[in-house]
Order: structure tokens, then C-alpha cells, then sequence
């Protein structure tokens, strides 16, 4: 991340041979080693080899630890999208549910929103209250006025 390259530093040839194409700006190595069809080995032959690191190529198991690095690099777009969905849903992982939680109603008040989706989500003012109402008839709900503020607007028709 430390190593920068611009295209006053960078030869245009080996930024051809490398990248594809020449480069407008300045990246760093591991930016460029993000695209898809830059590798390591690619990025280390840019300029000679000016730019290989000696440690890394000492180590034993190189071809491992290069797969590596090449596989952190391409991935960590995607890898850090993933920590913050498991942070998110940490949050629900000890989320109590009320005791008196009516499933039923909520799996009624889930299918009906459902239906609503699917229908235009602005109401049509030119119809009337009764041709509006036909669309989720015809989807097998009936309207009942609600006997309880708690209770349900629609139910199935059976």
C-alpha cells in the first residue's frame, strides 16, 4: 500500500505490458493489483523489478504467499462488505421477541403487504372504494371492520 506509481515514474510500456493500458493518475500497488487481469508477478516486473520486495521473496512457500496476498487484494471490497452484514446482524442475534407476539396477525399484516407491493403503490383516485377493494378480493382477502384496535383491517376469505 505504500508504493505509489504515476505516469511520470512509470514507463508507458510496462504499464502496457502490466495493466492494459497506460495509467491517468497515480495508484498505489495494491489498487492495481485489485484489477482483474493484474498479478503480483505482473506488478513486480514493472520497471525492472524495482519495485519486488526481498522479504517476500526469501520466504519459503512463496507461491502461497503471493496467492495469497493477490486473493486479499481482489477480494477486500467484497470481504469487507460481508463484516459490516455480520455486524448488522449481530444486533438481531439477541433480539427478544414479546412473549404475547401474535404470529398469525404478523404473518397476515406480511402477506398483505405483499400483495400491496405488487399492486400500483399509489393509490388509483379515480376508481371507486368498491374497484379498489376488487384487487384484493381477487387475491383472497375480504375487508372486516375491526372489532378491536388490535385487530386485523383484512382476513382470508375462505
Amino acid at each position: 500500500r505504500s508504493i505509489w506509481v504515476n505516469p511520470n515514474n512509470l514507463p508507458l510500456a510496462d504499464s502496457v505490458r502490466v495493466l492494459g493500458k497506460a495509467i491517468e493518475r497515480e495508484y498505489n500497488l495494491a489498487d492495481l493489483l485489485r484489477r482483474p487481469d493484474v498479478n503480483y508477478a505482473g506488478l513486480m516486473s514493472l520497471d525492472g523489478g524495482k519495485y519486488v520486495n526481498y522479504d517476500i521473496a526469501q520466504l519459503d512457500g512463496l507461491q502461497s504467499v503471493i496467492e495469497q496476498i493477490e486473493i486479499s487484494a481482489k477480494y477486500a471490497g467484497y470481504i469487507d462488505l460481508q463484516k459490516v452484514e455480520v455486524e448488522r446482524a449481530a444486533h438481531y442475534e439477541n433480539l427478544k421477541l414479546p412473549a404475547d407476539l401474535d404470529y398469525l396477525d404478523l404473518l397476515i399484516t406480511s402477506t398483505l403487504s405483499q400483495i400491496v407491493n405488487r399492486m400500483d403503490p399509489k393509490p388509483d383516485r379515480t376508481k371507486s372504494y368498491h374497484e379498489n377493494l376488487y384487487v384484493l378480493k381477487s387475491c383472497g382477502m375480504k375487508w372486516q371492520k375491526p372489532q378491536e384496535k388490535t385487530q386485523s383491517l383484512f382476513v382470508w376469505n375462505y
